[in-house]
């Protein structure tokens, strides 16, 4: 917040002239859930609803490859023999 949003959020003239010489001003704070226009300002600062729908699936569908692999890789190494066909010496 910089000094003169806090300057015109107060009523009292005095208030106003010891905020306006201040470089740091005291930040507003709110309790209670974020609402639903939080999170409607961060999707259209990340460039609207496509963009923001984008890269949520592509984020899932990496989540959900990663996964698959891991997977696939670990039922793969169980279907084998236990023998690797490689020869330790000469019989």
């Amino acid at each position: 917040m910089s000094a003169m949003s806090a300057t015109s959020n107060t009523t009292n003239p005095e208030e106003n002239k010891k905020a306006a010489g201040k470089l740091i001003v005291a930040e507003e704070r709110s309790k209670g859930k974020v609402t639903a226009g939080v999170y409607w300002n961060y999707i259209k600062a990340a460039g609207g609803v496509i963009v923001s729908f984008t890269v949520m699936l592509i984020f899932i569908l990496s989540v959900g490859m990663q996964a698959g692999t891991s997977w696939w890789l670990s039922y793969w190494l169980n279907q084998g023999s236990g023998e690797n066909g490689i020869i330790h010496g000469c019989d």
